[in-house]
């Protein structure tokens, strides 16, 4: 199957897969396609449609590709979603949607690291973003600049992070969304925050 029409406009150009020779279709039978949840089998092609919280969406076909990181790392058979219908809400210029989750299919999962760290500079900064896995996201190597927080499992919701929350009336805590542009709290959890 080809990548056919893109929804929004973006900077980076479109992928082919025709130009790429480790390239591969993901069978309907394949455990990865069983385990998307939206999916649906197609000219033998195992095919997604995808609706995120805030309504963007994306619909198309499950591929593995290598995927090679500044020239240095390779990651062969990566599985991800060939978007040939997609609409992001509130974002220009973007080539797709990374999963950072801890669900099987999460670009975290594939790579087999249990640790990933970003820092995302300001939107109209020129200054490169940082995303870095396994042993170069330890935080323990910081020269103390860098402040984080642990990250519990809620077991109604095991693919999310969620951080505890302590001194709100009964304690809580918050589910961490990296995909998410709008943060949201309960009114009291907020007023605590002023």
């Amino acid at each position: 199957m080809q990548a056919m029409y893109i929804l929004f406009r973006k900077a980076t150009p479109v992928f082919n897969p025709k130009l790429s020779s480790s390239f591969l279709d993901v069978t309907c039978s394949s455990n990865l396609c069983k385990a998307l949840r939206n999916s649906r089998c197609g000219n033998g092609c195992c095919e997604y449609l995808n609706v995120y919280g805030d309504g963007s969406s994306s619909q198309g076909f499950l591929s593995r590709e290598t995927l090679t990181f500044e020239e240095q790392v390779s990651v062969p058979r990566i599985g991800f979603g060939c978007g040939v219908n997609n609409q992001v809400i509130g974002m220009n210029n973007v080539a797709g949607i990374v999963g950072l989750g801890r669900g099987t299919l999460s670009f975290v999962s594939q790579l087999g690291s249990r640790k990933f760290s970003y820092c995302f500079t300001s939107i109209g900064d020129n200054r490169s973003s940082s995303l870095l896995f396994g042993s170069l996201a330890d935080m323990t190597v910081s020269n103390g600049a860098v402040k984080s927080t642990p990250l519990i499992r809620n077991p109604f919701l095991p693919s999310f992070y969620y951080s505890s929350l302590e001194g709100s009336d009964g304690g809580g805590g918050l589910m961490i969304d990296s995909g998410t542009t709008v943060s949201s709290l309960q009114e009291d959890a907020f007023d605590m925050q002023k």
